[in-house]
């Protein structure tokens, strides 16, 4: 069985995406926990994550971090219908909520800041995949079901 990174894809031309491993989407004391949804989950497969981006990283892996940041200039209407149609305290530019939860990017790894569900809308996401020659995607973090 292959387990290996390097055996799986083409190095040279994959990017792995590490999504909203942020504070209070992850933290027992960030947002989404303080609205009562469990995180437990995330301090499980937390382990596993750092071990893969480290032997990514020792592999030669091109890594991009993809942070949520929110701030009222941004707040789409979905976003604030979403939340009863009021500005929460969740991702707020400049605050605990936005830092990296357990892992974070190393020197030299792109962080792509989105406003919104996606990272490929209203962001950078493109060009720096276009820049880095990327044509395969391997996602990780939180939320990469919607993200």
């Amino acid at each position: 069985m292959l387990t290996q990174l390097d055996q799986l894809v083409d190095l040279e031309s994959t990017a792995i995406l590490v999504v909203d491993m942020q504070n209070d989407y992850c933290s027992p004391e960030g947002s989404v926990a303080q609205r009562g949804h469990s995180v437990a989950m995330i301090d499980a497969m937390l382990p596993r994550l750092q071990r893969f981006l480290d032997g990514a990283r020792r592999a030669g892996a091109k890594i991009v971090f993809v942070q949520c940041i929110h701030e009222p200039s941004t707040d789409s209407a979905a976003w604030l219908f979403r939340h009863g149609g009021k500005p929460q305290a969740h991702c707020r530019r400049g605050t605990w909520g936005v830092e990296f939860y357990g892992v974070s990017p190393v020197e030299g790894e792109p962080v792509v800041v989105k406003h919104r569900y996606s990272a490929f809308v209203g962001t950078r996401l493109e060009s720096v995949l276009h820049t880095l020659n990327i044509k395969t995607l391997v996602m990780t973090g939180v939320g990469t079901n919607v993200c």
